[in-house]
C-alpha cells in the first residue's frame, strides 16, 4: 500500500480552548489598553487561564470543537457567555440566566457576538 501526501494541500489547524480565550480577551483588553504589547499580554493571560473555572473552560472547548466542524454555524451565544464571564466575574450568570439574557439582546448586539465568532473562524 502506497500513501501519497499532497505537499500542496494545507493541513487545517483549529485553535484550542486557550487560544480562543486569548484571542477574545485580547480584543477586549486592547480596547482598554491600546499601548500594551501582545507579547506581554500573552505572558499575563497564560497565568490567568489557570484561574478560569472549568465551567468557563468548557465554553471555550465547545467553541474550539464548533470551529473545527466542517459546516459550523456562527455561535454568538457561546461568545456572549465567554465574554460575560470575563467582564462580570463575580456576577457571572449561570447558563440558564445567560440564555435568558441572550434572548433579550437586541439583534445588533447579537450580531456583534456573531461577528466575533466569525473572526475566530477565519
Amino acid at each position: 500500500m502506497i500513501i501519497i501526501c499532497d505537499p500542496n494541500k494545507k493541513k487545517e489547524h483549529f485553535p484550542n480552548a486557550f487560544l480562543i480565550y486569548r484571542a477574545l480577551t485580547w480584543k477586549l483588553y486592547k480596547e482598554i489598553s491600546p499601548n500594551v504589547k501582545q507579547q506581554n499580554y500573552s505572558i499575563t493571560i497564560g497565568g490567568r487561564w489557570k484561574d478560569v473555572p472549568n465551567e468557563i473552560r468548557n465554553i471555550y472547548t465547545q467553541l474550539s470543537i464548533k470551529l473545527s466542524e466542517d459546516n459550523h454555524t456562527p455561535d454568538g451565544f457561546l461568545i456572549f457567555r465567554a465574554i460575560s464571564w470575563e467582564t462580570l466575574k463575580e456576577g457571572y450568570p449561570n447558563a440558564t440566566i445567560a440564555s435568558e439574557k441572550w434572548d433579550l439582546l437586541p439583534s445588533r448586539e447579537k450580531t456583534f457576538y456573531i461577528n466575533l465568532y466569525e473572526e475566530l473562524a477565519v
